[in-house]
């Protein structure tokens, strides 16, 4: 799955593959004597890609699996299997992801995390430990996480990051948080050219219309 799949996944798209029902089985079956690292992240990945709770249980198992691969593929995966049922179990293995060895790990279970609709103490706290991430990607799935949840402890680390070169996902954390006081930051963004895409554009045109002041 790439990330522009688990973007449309936090933003609420929701797939249908068919036949899941006679597939299913036949992936769980490859599943119970299966030791190849590379095999079984396939297998994880095909778990995700039907979109269907029923995927969560063989998926819970392999969380802990020594390799990076199959953790990543789990990660991935959650999207799918808990994307309809945010269930305590599934919700609990991105928790332990999120912090995972691997960043690629902690990026998917970050931004799986960041966009579920579950808010609880135990997802924030899990989301503020990723604001200090050494990986740039995952402090801003972070921020625009904790920023949906409206948490007031992101507001500073949020202006702090606008007023030095962010990326999108800070700027899109900046929506979330819709605070004015981002407001001046963000035209700054806008008359240095920052906007030079497209999809910037639109992520700055966006994040300036949430945070403009009454008024203006």
């Amino acid at each position: 799955m790439s990330r522009s799949d688990g973007r449309a996944a936090r933003r609420g798209v929701r797939r249908q593959p068919e036949n899941v029902t006679a597939t299913l089985p036949k992936v769980l079956d490859m599943l119970d004597d299966e030791t190849d690292p590379e095999v079984l992240a396939a297998i994880a990945d095909a778990l995700g890609r039907m979109w269907d709770p029923r995927c969560l249980p063989p998926l819970l198992t392999l969380i802990d699996h020594p390799d990076d691969r199959v953790r990543l593929s789990v990660a991935q995966a959650l999207h799918g299997a808990v994307c309809n049922n945010e269930v305590p179990e599934g919700l609990a293995a991105l928790l332990a992801l999120s912090a995972d060895r691997d960043g690629n790990v902690r990026d998917w279970a970050t931004m799986a995390l960041a966009g579920c609709e579950t808010d609880s103490e135990e997802i924030r706290a899990a989301l503020w430990a990723r604001v200090d991430d050494p990986e740039g990607d995952i402090v801003g799935e972070a921020m625009v996480g904790l920023a949906r949840r409206h948490d007031p402890r992101v507001t500073a680390p949020i202006l702090k990051r606008l007023a030095d070169d962010p990326g999108n996902l800070i700027v899109e954390a900046a929506a979330e948080l819709g605070d004015p006081a981002a407001y001046p930051l963000l035209l700054g963004l806008r008359d240095e050219g920052w906007a030079e895409s497209d999809a910037r554009g639109y992520v700055l045109t966006n994040a300036l219309s949430a945070c403009a002041p009454l008024g203006s």
